[in-house]
């Protein structure tokens, strides 16, 4: 799971390179384009898909621990970093205040939409209704809304997120047959990643939403033979501190191109690999300053500080250590067993 996630946060921040570069008149070559378009019907699916793998963990908790796990650990980051993003990029007005509890002004709609989820799953939960149903449902319905803020990728990826709640109890079927599942799935997956890179409109797409689901269970099939690697060590870490890179990496990304542009560098190749390391080293340094110091941590879940004590009254309330552990369970995924 940590690598599967460390490696979509990875695609992201390439994704938001590319997409940057043109607003500095850079010229992305059309080789990175269209790698770029062969993970596009991945990225943010698999992100949300392994959230709803953890599902079944945070709604086993008591309703109070559940609300204020998700607000501690998605809402107060996506609050904070959407005020920092509106500031640096010069957005900020009443209007983008007003819109971010409805609809994310800035590229954190990830944070807007799974925190959403969360609270239609704990209702979903509530009716006892199968995640299989909601996940079909949503698909169908991401097929005919009407392109309005956002509402085709909403639905589209919900599907997902209840998708992964679905199979979360059916890995075991996946790893018993994991030696057809993982080459079937990435063969179809492979199909729609082709059709993607040749320009088809894949991505968020419920018609193609095929290849996205084989990429799923393909991986869900191959974590049963994966057992770690140094190699992959980074994109572990990357993984487990992924809620740092996602929010963070924008900010450096233009600070650097930004940059690079006043001096007169005028290519991609240049501009965007020293882009995409910068904001890299420095998400990795944020997540590591978060690990061991307060100061940092306050900008990804609400400070301990501020949170009420446990009293007679609110005796339900988690522990700081709790809050933290049920709050980030489903953005930064802790080692498993």
């Amino acid at each position: 799971m940590d690598a599967t996630r460390g490696a979509a946060v990875l695609l992201v921040v390439a994704h938001h390179v590319t997409s940057v570069a043109p607003e500095f008149n850079l010229v992305v070559p059309s080789s990175v384009a269209s790698i770029d378009r062969f993970f596009a019907p991945f990225r943010m699916p698999m992100l949300m898909f392994l959230s709803g793998l953890l599902l079944s963990a945070s709604l086993s908790k008591p309703t109070r621990t559940y609300v204020v796990g998700k607000l501690s650990g998605i809402g107060w980051p996506y609050a904070v970093w959407t005020l920092i993003t509106l500031v640096a990029t010069a957005q900020l007005s009443f209007i983008a205040i007003a819109k971010t509890p409805i609809t994310s002004p800035t590229y954190l709609w990830y944070l807007h939409f799974l925190l959403v989820f969360y609270a239609v799953a704990w209702a979903w939960n509530r009716v006892r209704l199968p995640f299989s149903l909601l996940a079909g449902a949503a698909l169908v319905v991401s097929a005919v809304v009407p392109d309005v803020a956002r509402l085709p990728r909403f639905f589209f990826l919900l599907g997902f997120f209840a998708l992964g709640a679905h199979l979360a109890s059916r890995q075991t079927f996946l790893t018993r047959r994991a030696i057809i599942v993982l080459p079937v799935g990435l063969s179809i997956a492979a199909v729609a990643a082709a059709a993607s890179a040749g320009g088809a409109s894949v991505r968020y797409s419920a018609i193609w939403a095929w290849g996205a689901i084989s990429l799923c269970l393909a991986i869900v099939a191959a974590s049963k033979w994966y057992r770690g690697s140094r190699v992959l060590k980074p994109l572990e870490a990357m993984g487990r501190g992924s809620l740092v890179y996602y929010v963070s990496h924008m900010s450096v990304v233009y600070l650097i191109f930004g940059a690079t542009t006043r001096v007169g560098v005028a290519s991609f190749w240049i501009s965007g690999l020293a882009a995409a390391l910068a904001a890299l080293v420095a998400a990795g340094l944020l997540a590591r300053f978060d690990a061991h110091s307060r100061l940092p941590s306050i900008l990804f879940r609400f400070p301990r500080r501020l949170e009420p004590p446990i009293t007679q009254r609110n005796r339900d309330q988690p522990t700081a250590g709790e809050q933290t552990t049920s709050s980030r369970e489903d953005v930064q995924i802790r080692k498993t067993t």
